[in-house]
């Protein structure tokens, strides 16, 4: 994870995942769609990565289908117990963060493909457009990139809560990046124990911030709601609360 050139809201993946070093792992690219998932681990699993995305699509896909409005709503939507499994981790992050299930749809699938190739590989790194499933015996460091502040790159170590379990570390802009997105901070990094709800809270939050009084009450607020570390990159700031550890 690294820094690009800014050219207006969108980062050129290409360009950040350049800068990516997976060290020992083996690292390839999974296009499906809009997801396009960096995928490292010990092995060339490209067929079987390339499946598991299709599946968890066409779970989300046919849940879209089967329920007008899901893919729409701003809101958190109704549990559902039988929903398939990345469904309802997308519907459980939207609870938790108190947006809509699709603000968890990158997350979730990272995680859902991150956690089936653990079966093949014991070290996964899984990037979906800046929401990571990581599961690293050594802690790992992740770029934060905020081409519209002075702060234009950070980096974070991370290492896992539950040795084994895996980490989810996901990044959302209110002035990077096509995603839909109501605050205007730079960057807002989130770190929990799942990708999921990660990527919904770092969603959450970054539309809390609206002006530079909401960072403190932010941060205190996605530490409330699950997250075990927050970055916000805003107004030529950053604040950090929880397990954050700046990396030089």
């Amino acid at each position: 994870m690294c820094s690009a050139r800014w050219t207006g809201k969108e980062l050129d993946a290409e360009v950040y995942r350049s800068l990516a070093r997976p060290g020992k792992l083996h690292s390839f690219r999974i296009r499906d769609g809009e997801t396009d998932i960096l995928l490292s681990c010990h092995g060339q699993y490209e067929a079987e990565a390339a499946c598991l995305v299709s599946e968890a699509r066409e779970e989300v896909k046919m849940y879209i289908q089967r329920h007008p409005g899901f893919q729409q709503s701003l809101v958190p939507w109704p549990d559902d117990a039988e929903a398939p499994a990345v469904v309802r981790a997308m519907l459980l992050a939207g609870i938790q963060a108190e947006v809509g299930p699709m603000a968890a749809v990158a997350g979730a699938i990272s995680q859902m493909v991150g956690q089936r190739m653990l079966a093949l590989s014991p070290e996964i790194i899984a990037e979906n457009g800046g929401d990571v499933f990581c599961r690293c015996d050594a802690p790992q460091r992740f770029g934060i990139v905020a081409e519209s502040s002075r702060s234009a790159f950070l980096q974070i170590e991370v290492a896992e809560t539950m040795p084994g379990a895996g980490i989810g570390v996901c990044t959302s802009s209110g002035r990077l990046g096509p995603s839909l997105n109501f605050g205007n901070a730079d960057a807002v990094t989130v770190v929990a124990a799942d990708t999921a709800p990660a990527d919904a809270l770092a969603t959450a939050a970054s539309n809390r911030v609206r002006r530079q009084r909401d960072i403190a009450d932010v941060l205190d607020w996605t530490l409330g709601h699950g997250a075990e570390g927050c970055v916000i990159v805003a107004f030529d700031q950053v604040a950090a609360k929880g397990n954050i550890r700046f990396a030089a």
